[in-house]
């Protein structure tokens, strides 16, 4: 075989490339700590790779964007109905302090003052409650506050609220009373004497009712309040409430089934107050029923009201534009965050779930029978200075003593305060059940929201496990043994200082040299 110059020239060279490639290679291995540079270096390294960096960004997406959001909001909930809970405790302690006999009525009325507070409290600011501009509390209309941001009036809402006949109370009232006029006898206003009584009541959610269903009149009166339920035989019913207005009525007249005309089995309707008053044979036949809903209309909003969509079933009406929305089914508005791969958690807190308007209606009724009062002792004090003012033996037009009728009167107005104070006195007494039952409704949102929070810890403990679990399988992967690595370099770098000095030697060389 015929060996040239060129032949071992160009073998040597080569050979000393190859050399140089290990070199390069373990070289680069060693400063940058990692098996391969491009996929062709170690496609099974590469795919490896690739699929540990995917999931850890996955992983990074859940741990840093995702849990905090859903922390952070779950946060804003919690701080909200705990605070409303603290409310709730205080309300508490102040009604049972008012049930009490030693308060007086200026008592009773500074902590009237106080839990009106209380409920601006409740729904202006804690049911308001928003993360970065999102309503926590109003489920997926979470670019609508939960309370108007105005007084308004241009719209009609045709509420749908479902109820409990357990909500239906057995409540007191003062039938009758006296009332000043000239000419009175005391023996006419001894037969004005007031007197306790009880009906069946129920409040529903808002005050200051529509009077009428007919949305382009709403001037107009008529029976329209609708009263739908099943009863125990399964068969569904539906009653129309008769209208009673009190700027036509006296409330003690309109309270009484009797005198009302309305009867046992009918109910009657107040728009003022937003109060239904049910028949004694009705009542009966309601409390054992199922699917118990009143239909009404609202169209009068103040700024402290809570909007209607957030908690019924409504159409809104609008008078401007003559278009009608339907809002449906709140309590299914969940909003879901993925916070693991394929896991979803729901992290809000409907407010219909957790805040009842119970809780403003019940404050409500306090202010009202407090309301009652305050008028009734104004009475009192203004004939206690006709008193002063009159001669013993002064007579009316129609010669009756004047002061034996004022003080006549006198007798009957401090009767009627008398019997007003004890309606004021027991309505604090059974707002201690209805806040109890409110603190459950609440405390029932907050164990939920807890359970959903716990869970999350532990699902943001285990992405953490996971991510080191990741990083460290990416790591062996990835990443050399700087200690082989450097031997390697090592064993490269003398090979290439070999494969330089034999192929300098070579090339020094001549096919002479070798023969």
């Amino acid at each position: 075989m015929r060996v040239t110059s060129t032949m071992m020239t160009n073998n040597s060279v080569v050979n000393m490339q190859k050399t140089k490639q290990n070199y390069l290679k373990y070289l680069e291995q060693y400063t940058t700590q990692q098996k391969i540079s491009v996929p062709s270096d170690d496609p099974i390294v590469a795919v490896r790779s690739l699929k540990y960096r995917t999931n850890l960004s996955e992983l990074e997406q859940y741990l840093k964007k995702n849990i905090p959001d859903a922390f952070s909001w779950m946060d804003i909930t919690e701080g909200a109905l705990k605070q409303v809970n603290g409310m709730l405790e205080n309300m508490y302690g102040y009604a049972n302090e008012a049930a009490s006999d030693s308060y007086n009525f200026d008592d009773r009325q500074n902590i009237i003052d106080s839990i009106k507070q209380y409920k601006e409290f409740i729904y202006k600011q804690q049911l308001n409650a928003d993360y970065a501009g999102r309503y926590v509390f109003a489920g997926y209309r979470t670019d609508t506050q939960m309370i108007f941001e105005a007084p308004q009036n241009n719209q009609t809402y045709s509420i749908v609220e479902n109820a409990e006949a357990s909500g239906i109370s057995y409540d007191k009232y003062v039938y009758g009373g006296a009332e000043y006029a000239e000419g009175t006898s005391a023996e006419q206003y001894a037969a004005q004497a007031p007197e306790l009584k009880q009906c069946h009541k129920m409040s529903l959610s808002y005050s200051k009712l529509d009077s009428t269903n007919d949305v382009n009149n709403l001037d107009s009166v008529g029976d329209y309040v609708k009263i739908t339920y099943k009863d125990a035989s399964g068969n569904e019913k539906t009653v129309t409430a008769v209208t009673k207005s009190l700027s036509e009525e006296p409330q003690n007249i309109v309270y009484n089934m009797d005198d009302n005309g309305v009867g046992e089995n009918g109910i009657v309707f107040i728009p003022e107050t937003g109060e239904l008053v049910f028949g004694e044979a009705i009542y009966d036949e309601i409390r054992a029923a199922k699917d118990f809903s009143v239909e009404y209309n609202k169209t009068n909003f103040s700024d402290d009201n809570v909007r209607p969509e957030h908690y019924f079933n409504c159409d809104v009406y609008d008078h401007g534009t003559g278009e009608t929305i339907e809002y449906r089914t709140p309590k299914e508005q969940k909003i879901d965050y993925q916070i693991n791969f394929s896991q979803m958690l729901t992290v809000n807190t409907l407010g219909s779930d957790a805040i009842s308007l119970g809780i403003g209606r019940m404050i409500d009724s306090i202010v009202k029978s407090s309301d009652d009062l305050a008028v009734t002792t104004a009475d009192l004090n203004s004939v206690k200075k006709k008193i002063e003012e009159t001669p013993v033996d002064a007579v009316d037009a129609n010669g009756n003593n004047i002061l034996e009728s004022l003080n006549r009167l006198k007798e009957e107005l401090e009767t009627e305060v008398t019997l007003k104070g004890k309606i004021l006195q027991e309505s604090f007494g059974r707002s201690l059940t209805g806040i109890k039952d409110f603190q459950k409704q609440l405390n029932t949102a907050l164990s939920d929201l807890g359970a959903r929070y716990k869970r999350l810890e532990l699902t943001e403990s285990k992405l953490d496990d996971l991510r080191v679990s990741y990083e460290d399988l990416l790591s062996e992967n990835e990443d050399v043994d700087i200690g082989e690595a450097f031997i390697r370099y090592t064993e490269a770098d003398l090979l290439y200082q070999a494969s330089l000095s034999a192929t300098a030697k070579v090339l020094g060389n001549s096919l002479l040299d070798f023969i």
